[in-house]
Order: C-alpha cells, then sequence, then structure tokens
C-alpha cells in the first residue's frame, strides 16, 4: 500500500523509497532519477491550468503534481511543480511550453537538488 500511495514528503522534500532486497548494500546504489521541485517565476496567468504545468513536468521528466498552493493560485509570483527526473543527465535550464501557437521560454530554478544532481 505504500508504494501505490507514494510519492511521499517530508517537508518538501521527496522519500524515495523501494522493496527491501536481501543483503541490501546502499554503496552499490545507483539513482538514475529522482523527485526533483522546480519554480517557475513570473508564470503567466494564462499557464496556471494544471494541464499546462503537468506538460511543463512531463517536458523535463515525469509530472508528477503541483504545490497545493500553485494548484489553489493561492501565491502568484511562482509556479511550483514536482517531477521524477533522470539524474544521469545534465539539468534543464529552461523548457519551451507552447501556448496559443506561441513558444514561452521559461527559465527552471530547482529547489532541494540531491547531491548527486
Amino acid at each position: 500500500m505504500i508504494f501505490e500511495n507514494g510519492p511521499y514528503f517530508y517537508y518538501n522534500v521527496g522519500l524515495s523509497m523501494r522493496f527491501w532486497e536481501e543483503c541490501y548494500n546502499p554503496d552499490w546504489e545507483k539513482f538514475m532519477a529522482t523527485l526533483v521541485w522546480v519554480r517557475d517565476f513570473s508564470l503567466p496567468v494564462d499557464f496556471w491550468d494544471l494541464e499546462i504545468l503537468e506538460g511543463i513536468g512531463n517536458s523535463i521528466g515525469r509530472f508528477v503534481k503541483v504545490v497545493d498552493s500553485t494548484r489553489r493560485g493561492r501565491y502568484m509570483s511562482y509556479a511550483q511543480i514536482y517531477f521524477y527526473m533522470n539524474i544521469m543527465e545534465p539539468l534543464p535550464e529552461f523548457v519551451e511550453p507552447e501556448y496559443q501557437d506561441e513558444v514561452w521560454q521559461r527559465p527552471l530554478n530547482y529547489e532541494h537538488i540531491p547531491f548527486c544532481c
């Protein structure tokens, strides 16, 4: 049930869990993907739509969720998106969502980047 209802967070930091393996050694662990928060400052109001925010998250990795304050439009200075990201590749500096036949270049501000990124 724990694995079906995740991901889980502790003070906005993602907790990565996996099934226990006999003789597990954490030194042998190779992390290929991790959960990452990104903020998009000054996102146009027209982009504050779950489908658009999900598309932004999926263009970087695999969308997980938006923070509740973003979903509710509580703080309009930035949108906060959470997604799984391949950490074996460089961190993208921006995304280019398309809206009404126009491409918008949006810089990415990462939070809580794991040390291996």
